[in-house]
């Protein structure tokens, strides 16, 4: 089966890896407790394995054949891991640093609306949009004004709306990426900032399996790079792009299996001084000057402001 890439269409790809459909799923369910139907387990298995590929023009890599969670999908995934929906992301604090008093904000897959209140905290008229109808509910409950619709269908009536859209870990579940960025620009004013947080395949440390990132729920993969084919793509200038700082611990690992690499007994002399180095108010201080940013000392979310 021939896949053109999600991002920018092209055919040309080489293989990453092959991973068996089988160990995804049930390794979402022995690791992260999650409970998904076999009804919405066969419909989403297309093939005993999947292909990680990586595209040749763009960088980017995906799955095939893969198809993005549905609906059932996403309510049973939520409904059997409550803390699927963070309270606090390193992403909505470094977006809220975009918001300003009286800008009219929308956010996309916006969940239960944690991002909103934080926007509507700092004086911002606020709007979310999400198909998870529990989560919706949810949302209404607190008084947030979230509408359960698609960004397409909402994009067609309130086009040119909004000083700012945001949408935090959105694109690499989806199996085409120019539509949706495009439908979000629709809803931008001139001059608008379309905010896009994604993981970023480069962070520091990553678990040997981790069935959250393949499909249905990621059907992509992700470096900075990217960002500048959707500018290319779309028109939109990135503005600038931020990366989560490294954890403390693991910014400690990294500094031990440098100092002692092929160790299988850390020596205690990499134990100390990865403590001294990154000890809670050195990590921080290294956090707020963004020197793990540069260094880079990545954690797990990336994200680009583009303007419109």
């Amino acid at each position: 089966m021939i896949i053109r890439c999600p991002l920018c269409q092209k055919l040309e790809s080489k293989s990453v890896s092959v991973i068996a459909n089988e160990r995804i799923w049930s390794s979402l369910e022995a690791d992260s407790g999650v409970a998904i139907g076999q009804d919405v387990i066969a419909r989403h298995t297309l093939a005993s394995n999947i292909s990680l590929l990586e595209c040749l023009n763009c960088g980017l890599q995906y799955f095939s054949p893969a198809l993005p969670g549905d609906s059932d999908f996403y309510s049973q995934l939520t409904s059997s891991a409550p803390t699927y929906y963070s309270v606090d992301k390193w992403d909505f604090r470094a977006a809220a640093k975009f918001v300003s008093t009286g800008n009219v904000v929308l956010d996309i897959a916006c969940g239960d609306g944690k991002f909103l209140q934080l926007a509507r905290s700092k004086g911002a008229d606020v709007c979310g949009i999400d198909t998870n109808p529990t989560a919706v509910e949810r949302a209404k409950l607190d008084g947030l004004p979230v509408h359960c619709t698609s960004l397409y269908e909402f994009a067609s009536e309130y086009h040119g709306c909004f000083d700012v859209v945001t949408a935090f870990q959105v694109v690499e579940h989806l199996a085409e990426v120019q539509p949706f960025v495009r439908a979000a620009m629709d809803c931008l004013k001139p001059g608008g900032k379309l905010l896009l947080s994604l993981p970023n395949r480069l962070r520091l440390f990553r678990a040997p399996f981790e069935p959250f990132d393949h499909p249905p729920h990621h059907l992509t993969r992700w470096t900075a790079n990217q960002f500048q084919e959707i500018a290319q793509q779309t028109g939109l200038k990135i503005i600038s792009i931020h990366y989560e700082p490294g954890r403390m611990g693991d910014c400690r690992a990294l500094l031990r299996g440098w100092i002692a690499p092929g160790r299988q007994t850390e020596s205690l002399w990499a134990r100390a001084v990865a403590r001294l180095v990154f000890g809670p108010s050195m990590h921080k201080l290294f956090a707020r000057l963004g020197w793990l940013e540069r260094w880079p000392l990545w954690g797990m979310s990336m994200m680009a402001v583009l303007e419109k």
